[in-house]
C-alpha cells in the first residue's frame, strides 16, 4: 500500500540559484510540479488556478492558488469541465490530483 501525501507549506521546498529547479528540502530530489484551472474560460475567475509542487520519495506536497494569464495554455485537459451554470470545476481533491498526475510521471 502506498503511504498517503502529506501537506507542507512552501518551506519544503529550495530553489537553488544554480539550476532555478525546486528541490526538496528532506531528501534533495528534485521535485515535480503541475498547474491547473478551476474555472472556466468564460469565468472572471479563469487566471486563478492551483499549483502542486510535491517529492514523490517522500510523499509530501504544497498547494497554492496561483495566477496563470487567460493567454497561457496549460495541459490540464484531463481534469473534469465545469457543468453549465458552475463557476469551478467539480471533483477532484488536491490529493486526487496529485495521485493522478505522479502516476503520469511516474510510469506503471
Amino acid at each position: 500500500m502506498t503511504r498517503p501525501w502529506r501537506k507542507l507549506d512552501l518551506s519544503a521546498w529550495v530553489s537553488p540559484a544554480a539550476t532555478g529547479r525546486w528541490s526538496c528540502t528532506r531528501c534533495g530530489a528534485e521535485a515535480c510540479s503541475y498547474r491547473y484551472r478551476i474555472h472556466p474560460p468564460a469565468s472572471p475567475r479563469y487566471e486563478r488556478c492551483v499549483g502542486l509542487t510535491w517529492c514523490t520519495h517522500c510523499r509530501v506536497y504544497s498547494a497554492a492558488l496561483i495566477h496563470v494569464p487567460h493567454t497561457t495554455h496549460l495541459d490540464d485537459e484531463s481534469m473534469p469541465p465545469a457543468r453549465p451554470g458552475q463557476d469551478e470545476r467539480p471533483g477532484a481533491s488536491e490529493v486526487q490530483v496529485l495521485d493522478h498526475v505522479d502516476r503520469l510521471l511516474s510510469g506503471p
